[in-house]
């Protein structure tokens, strides 16, 4: 990451020299860089797509836990993410950091219509909160802000607020 930064400095720097510009300006343009360059926290959709738990090639009920679902959720991208990490069900405080080991964590994110998405793979019906943080390398954004859903039938659940 620094190094990428360096680089970025010295082009720039190069550029500045070009069209006259000197020092002190390249010093003010990377101090705002630098200070816009964390991670950030991906905002999600205000709604989850709902279907039945299928599974097989011909998509096919699975036997004995047809009272399962599936939910898609979808997020904005963040620009400098490499991936995404899913937290289903998890306690995240006021600071956007996960406290102890509750819920579940996913990274099998995927993209649908352009936008990166996560499936809930045999999730139970009732009410669920999905986090999303973007990751960079070793850099983790924030958790995003909750998407609190009552999952029961096909279709659309709306975000639910306390």
């Amino acid at each position: 990451k620094f190094w990428r930064k360096l680089k970025v400095l010295r082009i720039l720097s190069g550029l500045c020299s070009m069209v006259g510009l000197g020092n002190y300006q390249l010093f003010l343009f990377s101090l705002i860089c630098s200070a816009n360059s964390e991670l950030q926290a991906p905002v999600l959709d205000l709604s989850a797509r709902v279907k039945q738990h299928r599974a097989g090639a011909n998509g096919d009920l699975v036997k004995g836990e047809e009272h399962l679902t599936k939910a898609v959720i979808t997020w904005s991208s963040v620009g400098n993410a490499a991936t995404y990490e899913v937290c289903v069900d998890c306690t995240i405080n006021a600071n956007g950091q996960r406290e102890g080991t509750s819920g579940q964590t996913s990274t099998d994110t995927a993209t649908r219509g352009g936008s990166p998405s996560y499936v809930a793979k045999g999730i139970p019906k009732g009410l669920h909160v999905f986090y999303v943080r973007a990751v960079a390398g070793a850099e983790k954004s924030k958790w995003s802000a909750p998407l609190r859903v009552d999952i029961q039938e096909p279709g659309n659940a709306q975000h639910q607020e306390l």
